[in-house]
Parts: C-alpha cells; sequence; structure tokens
C-alpha cells in the first residue's frame, strides 16, 4: 500500500489501520468514531472535563500529559539557557522549529519571499551576511531579546522605546482591528494574548504592534457580574450574553452545545467527509430543517493496487478525503443572509438528478472469505487472488496462490486452472419512481421488487412488510423466548426503551434421522449402532431474533440446535450447533449482554419441557468467514478462543445463578474423571465436535493405511489434549412441575430458514448482506417476507 516499513509485525499490523480506513472504537456520549483505543481514550477526558496534569514549577494544567511535556521544554530552556532556533532577522529565540517558522512571518507578508528565505534557512544557505545585507523596511528593527516573550510564546515584535514614549501611547491605543503582518487566527491558536496596537498620534497611519506585560495592563474590560475581564469591549459584551440567558446551540449530530453559531459551524465538520455534503447539511440546518446523521458505515470502495496505480475495483480502501478547514469568507458564503433569502426572483441552478434517498456513491456489494481447498486452514480473503477450475465441470477446487504452488493435488492438471480475485461484481440497483420520476437506491427504497416502484412521497410507504407478524402462529418457543428477551430488555433500560425497540423471535423446526454408521468410524461402527440403534432421529431448531428499528425488524441474532429426546443414556440433550450475531442490537452497549441471554432463554425453555442435559463447543470464526449471516460488517471485532470460553463461562455462571443450570464444566473435568475410556463414552451428536474428530482421525489413517484400534485411540488422545477447555456440558436445573410441559404440537419447518447452509446461500445468491444497518434492514425486510411460506 505505501513504501513505509517496520521493524516488528505488530507495528505493520497497527499502521495498516490507516489503509482500511477503519474506525472500530467509537466514543458512548457523542458517537465519535478512532482509529486506536489510546486516540479514544484520549477523546473521553474532553467529556470528563479532567485537567490533571500540573505543571510543578508554574502550576500550569493541561488535559494530557503530552502537553504537559512540551510545556516542561519552557522551564528546561530557561535554566540551562539553551536556545535552539534563532530569528536571523531579531534577537529572538525559541524552543521549537515551528514556533521559529511561524514567528518568521511577521517578518515577510509575502507569502512567496518568505517561502524563499524560509527554504534557504531550513536547509542552512541562509547566514548572517545575507540577514544584513536584507532591506530594513522588510525586516524587523528589534535589537533586544525579551526572555519573558519567549515563554509567553509571543511571536510578535516588541519596539524599543523610552519610558516617556511608553507613558504617552498608552492613553491612545484602541482594541486591535486589523494588522496586515500576523495572521490573527494563527496567534490565537498558539496562544497569543493581550495583543493590542499602538498608535503614534504624530502618524497615525502607521500602527505598532505592542505587547502588554504587566496582568493589570492586559484587560481592561471587566465583567459586573463574575469579575471576569477582557482586553476587547466587545469581548466583554459577548461575554454578558452569557448571564442574560443565552440559548446554547445543540448540535444535530450529537451530544454538544456551544454558545455560538461558529463553533457550531467549525464542529459540525468533524461529522462529514465530504464539502458538498457538509454545505448543504449547514444550509438545511440554518434554515429550521431537521437533520439526520450521516450513515458512515457503509463507506467501501473497492480498487486494485496493482505496481501502486488504483486500476479496477477490487481491493477495500475509503477513498473520501476529509474536507479542509475554511476560511471565513467561506463562512459567510456558505450561511444564507436575510438578503439571500430574500431574492426569490432569481431562480436556483438546477442540479443533476440524483438518488434522494442518501449520499452512498459505494453500491457494489462486498465478498467474503474463500475456502482453500488445499489447507483448511487457508482463507482467501476479500480482493485477494487465487486459482480455479477454468470450467466448473472439471471441479469446484479453488486454492490460494500459496497452496497452488506448495499442496496441488497429482491428481489435478494446473493448466486447467486460471487466475481471478475474490470480488464481488454486481452493485446495488438504483430505481426511478413511476409517477414523480424520483431516483432512490432499491435497498434504501426496501423495494423487493425490481419494477413498478412508487416513492413514498407518491404512495406513503413501502408496500413490503417491514416487521414479523407475531400474531401468526409460529412454534410455542418463539412467543416464550419474546417474552423473555424483552422482559430482560424492559430490566435494562425502562419500558419507554423496551418499547420502543422491541425483539421479536421467529423459530422454525423439523425432524430429522441419520443412519449411525455415517456419523460413526469404521473401526467402532459396530459398537455405536449396539448403544444407539441403525437411525438417530433428532429435532432440528432455527431461532431467528430481530429487533425494531426505525419501524423495520432487523435480524441481529441467529442460533442453529439440535434436540435429542431419550438418548443412549435415557436423558434428553440440546445442543448449540451454529451461533452468529452482527452489532445492530440498540443500545449498543447491551448487544454481548443480549446474545448471552437468549442462550440462557433457551435453555430455560428446554428445561421447561423436559430436557436435562446440554451441550455446546465454543469455536470462534476468523474475521471475514460467514457461516450464518452473509458479509459482517468490516469493523466488527471477533473474539479469539480464550475470550470466547471466558465470555461462555460468564454466560454459564449467570444461568446458574439464575437458577437455570444446576452446573456446567469443560470437558477437562470429564477426562481427569476418566468417563471416556472409549469412543462411545465420547458425546455423539451429528456434525458436532467429536463425530467429526473421529470421521477425520479414520479418513487420515485409512489414506495412509494405518487404519487399527491403537493408532486410532493415540491420534484420538491427540485431540482430547486440544479440546480440553472449548466445549462444555451444561446440567439444567429440574423443573418445577413434576410432568414436563410439551413442546410443539407439530413442527414448522422452513425450506430455507430451517436450513444453515441454505439459508447462507441463498442470502450471497440474493447479494442480502449485513455490512452496514441499510443493507441489513433490506435484507431482514426481505427475509421477513420469506416468513409467509
Amino acid at each position: 500500500m505505501c513504501p513505509k516499513r517496520f521493524t516488528t509485525v505488530n507495528g505493520l499490523k497497527h499502521h495498516g489501520v490507516v489503509h482500511a480506513k477503519l474506525r472500530p472504537f467509537k466514543c458512548e456520549i457523542c458517537s465519535m468514531d478512532f482509529q486506536y483505543r489510546s486516540c479514544l481514550r484520549e477523546h473521553q477526558t474532553i467529556h470528563t472535563d479532567s485537567w490533571s496534569h500540573t505543571c510543578p514549577v508554574c502550576e500550569k494544567s493541561f488535559r494530557w500529559k503530552k502537553y504537559l511535556h512540551v510545556h516542561m521544554r519552557i522551564h528546561e530552556d530557561s535554566k540551562t539557557n539553551r536556545q535552539t532556533f534563532k530569528c536571523p532577522f531579531c534577537v529572538k529565540c525559541y524552543s521549537w522549529k515551528h514556533i521559529l517558522r511561524a514567528h518568521l512571518k511577521t517578518h515577510f507578508p509575502i507569502k512567496a519571499k518568505y517561502e524563499e528565505i524560509w527554504r534557504k534557512f531550513k536547509n542552512g544557505e541562509w547566514n548572517k551576511k545575507e540577514a544584513n545585507a536584507f532591506p530594513k523596511n522588510e525586516t524587523s528593527d528589534v535589537d533586544e531579546f525579551d526572555e519573558e516573550s519567549q515563554k509567553e510564546n509571543v511571536l510578535l515584535n516588541i519596539p524599543h522605546e523610552t519610558k516617556s514614549t511608553q507613558s504617552q501611547s498608552r492613553s491612545s491605543r484602541q482594541p486591535l482591528k486589523s494588522i496586515e503582518n500576523v495572521d490573527i487566527r494563527r496567534s490565537v491558536r498558539l496562544g497569543l494574548k493581550n495583543i493590542e496596537v499602538l498608535v503614534d498620534e504624530d502618524n497615525p497611519q502607521e500602527d505598532v504592534v505592542f505587547a502588554k506585560k504587566e496582568p493589570s495592563e492586559k484587560l481592561r474590560f471587566q465583567c459586573d457580574i463574575c469579575s471576569k475581564t477582557f482586553g476587547r469591549k466587545d469581548s466583554l459584551r459577548r461575554h454578558k450574553m452569557i448571564h442574560d440567558g443565552l440559548v446554547r446551540v445543540q448540535c444535530p449530530y450529537c451530544v454538544n452545545s456551544y454558545n455560538w453559531i461558529r463553533s457550531l459551524w467549525k464542529h459540525m465538520e468533524s461529522h462529514f467527509d465530504s464539502k458538498t455534503n457538509f454545505n448543504d447539511a449547514w444550509k438545511r440546518y440554518m434554515t429550521g430543517e431537521k437533520l439526520v446523521k450521516p450513515d458512515r458505515s457503509d463507506r467501501w470502495v473497492l480498487y486494485n493496487f496493482e505496481k501502486n496505480k488504483p486500476s479496477s475495483p477490487e481491493v477495500y480502501l475509503d477513498v473520501q478525503k476529509p474536507i479542509r478547514k475554511r476560511s471565513i469568507n467561506e463562512i459567510h458564503e456558505t450561511v444564507p443572509t436575510p438578503a439571500k433569502k430574500a431574492r426569490k426572483d432569481i431562480p436556483e441552478p438546477k442540479v443533476a438528478s440524483g438518488p434522494v434517498c442518501c449520499d452512498h456513491q459505494d453500491l457494489q456489494f462486498l465478498t467474503s472469505n474463500g475456502f482453500c481447498s488445499g489447507d483448511r486452514s487457508c482463507r482467501i480473503a476479500a480482493g485477494a487472488k487465487f486459482m480455479c477450475a477454468k470450467s466448473k465441470s472439471l471441479t469446484d477446487d479453488i486454492f490460494c496462490m500459496k497452496c497452488f504452488a506448495n499442496k496441488f493435488p497429482d491428481d489435478l492438471n494446473k493448466k486447467n486452472f486460471k487466475e481471478t480475485t475474490n470480488v464481488n461484481k454486481k452493485s446495488e440497483d438504483v430505481i426511478n419512481c413511476m409517477n414523480c420520476g424520483d431516483t432512490w437506491h432499491r435497498i434504501c427504497a426496501l423495494h423487493l421488487k425490481k419494477d413498478q416502484f412508487l416513492c413514498v412521497k407518491c404512495e406513503g410507504g413501502a408496500s413490503v412488510r417491514k416487521t414479523v407478524d407475531m400474531e401468526k402462529e409460529y412454534c410455542r418457543s418463539s412467543k416464550y423466548m419474546s417474552q423473555k428477551a424483552n422482559q430482560f430488555l424492559e430490566k435494562e433500560i425502562g419500558e419507554d426503551g423496551a418499547r420502543r425497540n422491541p425483539i421479536s423471535v421467529v423459530t422454525f423446526t423439523s425432524d430429522k434421522n441419520v443412519a449411525t454408521r455415517e456419523m460413526a468410524p469404521d473401526l467402532y461402527t459396530g459398537d455405536f449402532r449396539e448403544k444407539y440403534t441403525g437411525t438417530i432421529q433428532f429435532r432440528t431448531r432455527s431461532i431467528y431474533v430481530f429487533q425494531k428499528i426505525d419501524d423495520v425488524d432487523v435480524l441481529f441474532f441467529v442460533m442453529h440446535t439440535q434436540e435429542y429426546k431419550k438418548y443412549a443414556d435415557e436423558l434428553s440433550w440440546f445442543t448449540i450447533d451454529y451461533l452468529d450475531t452482527v452489532p445492530f442490537f440498540q443500545p449498543s452497549h447491551l448487544k454481548g449482554f443480549m446474545a448471552g441471554e437468549l442462550i440462557l432463554i433457551y435453555a430455560d425453555y428446554m428445561k421447561s419441557i423436559g430436557f436435562q442435559k446440554g451441550y455446546l463447543w465454543a469455536n470462534p470464526p476468523k474475521s471475514g468467514d460467514d457461516f450464518i449471516f452473509n458479509i459482517h460488517p468490516q469493523d466488527q471485532k471477533y473474539l479469539n478462543r480464550t475470550r470466547l470460553e471466558k465470555w461462555y463461562r460468564k454466560v454459564f455462571q449467570k444461568g446458574k445463578e439464575d437458577g437455570i443450570l444446576d452446573g456446567f464444566h469443560a470437558f477437562k473435568e470429564e477426562f481427569k474423571n476418566r468417563n471416556f475410556q472409549k469412543p462411545t463414552d465420547l458425546p455423539f451428536f451429528h456434525n458436532s465436535l467429536w463425530s467429526r474428530t473421529m470421521k477425520d482421525i479414520n479418513l487420515q489413517l485409512a489414506e495412509t493405511r494405518q487404519l487399527n484400534h491403537p493408532s486410532f485411540m493415540r491420534e484420538l488422545e491427540f485431540e482430547f489434549k486440544d479440546h480440553l477447555t472449548d466445549n462444555f456440558f451444561l446440567d439444567l436445573a429440574n423443573h418445577d412441575e413434576t410432568s414436563p410441559t410439551s413442546d410443539d404440537v407439530r413442527t414448522k419447518p422452513h425450506k430455507i430458514l430451517g436450513d444453515r447452509e441454505a439459508f447462507l446461500i441463498h442470502c450471497a445468491k440474493k447479494n442480502w448482506e449485513f455490512s452496514s444497518l441499510r443493507r441489513a434492514k433490506f435484507a431482514s425486510v426481505a427475509i421477513i417476507n420469506g416468513l409467509i411460506r
């Protein structure tokens, strides 16, 4: 991406965030997002109003420690009398190079001449002879060095005057209105205070810049209420407006508020990535129109960086540049004045028509990781190159570039493969209203069909179902889990918040039969058939959880389970097969707690219908992998194996405290107690951890012709040590009633939603993504309309 080099891998990963434009760390108070956690911690000090870093010499306080270190250099330089950067035209010296550069601008108001001199001075080409030979009218006439002015960072020329001249001129000083050779905004930013103009009565055209030293002479205008003093009369006038009940202006996008409209104008720039969008929003704000916070979660464009030249759309990058700081003249052009509002006779120029729903321009769909056929641990990331067969009839195998070179199978021919890129070439549809002709994004309009579109203005709303119809006859578990989830939400955020964003749960069940020989290894097929009979019967349950956001039920949690009634040990077991979430739950700080609560709610339901045991395998996916949801958000975090295990332990501990679980333990405890003496003692569920592990060991030993009992048990014991802590056994508490409550009278199967792989393939085929909230709303609406079978 760039020629920058690093000495460590962590340094390279830390730098990669800059190119990816990921901002995963979000402030919970003002919703600002940051690239690094350290930047978020530094930003949060603004909300706490903490000035804890104090200078031990002058007792000056700072928000951040780095500014204290910079400030301490003033005291260190004054003790050692070390003056690093000296002005070649006067006697002033400074400890920092950028302050000297700002000071040189006071000598040369002409920008071209200043840049030439600064270039020579920086490269060491400027000497004293050139400074002495420079015309006197373009340099300052100062011949003394004021030590106090350096400490205060006053970058202005102090004239050498006699006492009589000073006392004579003080009576005629006026507040500063304009200085040609000084940039007032830069001076204020650098801390230049107490600036006034010394007017010579004999020659009033020549104004001399003067900096006061005594505190009594700095601030002449005092407030009658709070005794605060100011150097200018208009500053005192504006300050008194605060005591008179000045109404603070509120930012329409966050919780910040300001006394002055100019401060709000500067702040609102931070919410936009485009100058055009900001100008349009500011004009609408000044006219009293209600604004909606811009959605910055879907700002990804595809590019191919081949030979450092972007050509075709293939790699994710954010190409939008931040807007620059505007000058004072552009402020008056942006804010509409009453005179401009009154000129209605002049029609505004017409702009080319575009989508009226939003300003999104990155409409290309995304893609997920591909699974390499050479090594199952390899991933073909989005935008990466890989090798696939030229004809689909040859093979469906795909290989990453590394495995294609090193682990390519001998029975295939490399000539039959071609190089391609893992990208999605399809983009969002743009549709026009049949009545008014307005252009909309089909995703923003929530229009599932590709024709006969009428916008909100012409029709009054979308013609699709946007919420789940809970009055419909779903499984009994749907209403049970919905009620429990809403009770938890009401307990956490209150009744009003739970009513605004209610939760809806829809479940589908189906009965399945699997032959025991398909799950068991060849060496122990007879033992498993003797214990479990020839056919294993179980029920699958698919759980879809929605939350209402902006009048749309958005899918944010999906879980697939298996239920075994009266298994071989005469106990009823359930297993959590797959579980996946996307971060669109509100409030966001409860999304992890809600996911854990939904697991416990399901366990509580299984306890109510007479189940005694539960089993779960904590197998975290890699970033970019999709097992249920199609395309997760780019900034979504994934827990590693250790953190995921700790999270499950916290969830199960809460279930134990709530009376749902009697206890829980990991496979490590079962292994120590020697409860697994032979393969048939392991938990044996369809497509679960140990059934898959035993089939893989059987296939591996058969290929090497070492399939025998000692080799099989030796390989199985190696797997024991690797899975001591990542699979859990749950003991459900006894149900209060003597007889268990019956489950659904009949199953509710669904062809797509009832099967995990079918659901994922269908979403990928239709490009139903969950990469951003707007796309998640469209995918959720499509799924809700698909509930009607």
